[in-house]
């Protein structure tokens, strides 16, 4: 274990008990508990926003999860100490439980202990936080605590019937949240239209959502406008230099899957410019698994292995195939509908 995480630890938690530190509170899949703790000069708001959805009482056995600035704990003088590899992990010796990591660049310091559930964020007081860190933040714990813990965080859309649901899985501009918010106009549900915890029980992959917002790209010119009359009076946020329109629907609207709902199939989304009408056709498994890894190995490349490993055996556990889309939003959520209750009856 670095000597230098305990006095990080007696660092964070002098101020947490000074009430120094802002604090939250998160449960997910009715049996997980997170406690966030964070300086002031972090976007706590935002941040909070974003995962407001599974905002809790803090209570039992949690992880911490601590956000603090270099202004409470300068990390240089004990990072140096240590090789880093191109993803900026540093080299830990045997330690298998932790993992750390340094960005000299920007002067950004992750560390992650699993045994302990402890993971604490130094960044400088000026940081600029994107737009991705804000409306969905700590996408690196979250994966990293997905692998531990039978899961994997996905970059994909999930719309629901019941307790049964499809996943929409593809990068940015590949229609996830298009056809997300199409099914809500035509009465399903959702538990995110961009990133989805998937939990594997045993009896299956269930999700519940992660972050409280649909993201959707800004139009562009001579691109088509679709209209969903149902997102007028949800509040939203316009991020110019990322093209996005973020909406936060309230905590209680029934487009919300909070029951927990198991995932049975996997359509890949693919827009059409030649489709009259919504088509499924078969996916080539190397397409299927391009689909669910690349977005997370780009992001987090340290985890593709074991990232790869669970996502194909995840889809030996699904139905699969490639969707069409159309250019009228209903006849593609009657589509996703109508191939979600045959594969749930089969």
């Amino acid at each position: 274990m670095p000597a230098f995480l305990d006095d990080i630890l007696v660092t964070c938690r002098h101020h947490a008990d000074a009430g120094n530190l802002d604090m939250f509170s998160l449960k997910l899949f009715n049996k997980f508990h997170f406690n966030f703790w964070f300086e002031e000069s972090w976007p706590v708001k935002e941040i909070k926003r974003a995962l407001a959805i599974n905002l809790c009482a803090s209570e039992g056995e949690s992880w911490n999860i601590y956000a603090i600035t270099t202004k409470e704990y300068d990390i240089t003088p004990h990072v140096n100490r240590y090789a880093r590899d191109k993803h900026s992990m540093l080299d830990l010796g045997a330690e298998k439980k932790i993992c750390a990591f340094y960005d000299s660049l920007h002067n950004l310091f992750r560390i992650y202990d699993f045994e302990r559930k402890i993971a604490v964020y130094i960044y400088p007081q000026n940081y600029s936080f994107s737009e991705w860190e804000q409306h969905s933040p700590f996408r690196e714990f979250w994966h990293l605590w997905a692998l531990n813990n039978n899961a994997l965080l996905i970059h994909s859309g999930i719309v629901s019937i019941g307790d049964k649901a499809v996943l929409l899985p593809g990068a940015g501009g590949s229609g996830k949240s298009t056809t997300v918010l199409s099914c809500l106009h035509n009465n399903m549900q959702t538990t995110g239209d961009d990133y989805n915890l998937l939990y594997n029980t045993g009896a299956g992959f269930f999700a519940t959502p992660l972050y409280s917002n649909i993201k959707v790209k800004s139009p562009k010119p001579g691109n088509s406008v679709f209209h969903f009359p149902f997102t007028v009076n949800w509040e939203k946020e316009i991020v110019s230099y990322a093209e996005k329109i973020i909406y936060y629907p309230p905590r209680d609207a029934n487009i919300w899957n909070v029951s927990g709902t198991q995932v049975v199939g996997i359509l890949c989304p693919n827009i059409s410019t030649h489709s009259l009408a919504p088509e499924i056709k078969p996916v080539k498994t190397t397409e299927l698994i391009n689909r669910l890894v690349i977005s997370s190995i780009m992001q987090s490349p340290f985890i593709a292995k074991e990232y790869l490993a669970k996502s194909v055996s995840l889809i030996k556990n699904m139905q699969t195939a490639n969707l069409y889309l159309s250019a009228n939003t209903d006849d593609n959520a009657a589509c996703i509908s109508n191939w979600l209750k045959e594969i749930s009856c089969s």
